[in-house]
């Protein structure tokens, strides 16, 4: 219940405010370029499938599906916003900027997808960058903020779920 409130807090907070300070702004940039907006982009659709296999009838229209699926951008954003005070609470301004520096590179974006082969330069940097303080202490708190963003992740889920689930059930497409 706690983390609801605490979410219905922030979505209100973010939604009135008609401007949001650097420090929030370079944490969404970096969400943004670390692959974290994509991995939940992903995760709103495989929720969207779970929704379809698991509760929808079989006849719910495509079209049903598009609308359902209109906020989807909004949603993610959301979390991005919610997600944010988790870094915020691990990393000040400056390592964020130090972060977002290595996650906009080719090396490190070449790193992440673990489908390019890396050249012997850029292991190099790659290898120079995991011996800097931000990456030791990314290392160092590791744990906690998986943690704190798993927990997150997980109440998003859940309340993105209920919320679908009960806009099927009041059209009617439900099993």
């Amino acid at each position: 219940m706690k983390t609801f409130i605490l979410t219905i807090f922030l979505m209100i907070y973010f939604t009135v405010s008609s401007q949001i300070d650097e420090y929030q702004k370079d944490i969404i940039d970096l969400l943004n370029v670390n692959g974290t907006a994509q991995k939940y982009d992903f995760e709103y659709e495989k929720l969207m499938v779970d929704l379809n296999i698991k509760v929808a009838s079989p006849d719910t229209p495509d079209t049903f599906w598009k609308t359902l699926k209109k906020d989807k951008d909004e949603k993610v954003d959301e979390l991005i916003a919610i997600m944010s005070f988790a870094y915020r609470k691990y990393f000040t301004h400056p390592e964020i900027c130090e972060l977002y520096e290595f996650y906009k590179t080719d090396s490190a974006k070449k790193m992440a997808s673990g489908t390019d082969e890396l050249t012997s330069k850029e292991l190099e940097f790659i290898s120079n960058y995991k011996k800097s303080n931000i990456a030791i202490k990314v290392k160092k708190v590791s744990a906690e903020f998986t943690k704190d963003s798993l927990k997150i992740s997980k109440q998003w889920s859940r309340e993105l779920f209920t919320e679908k689930l009960g806009v099927l059930a009041k059209a009617g497409y439900t099993k």
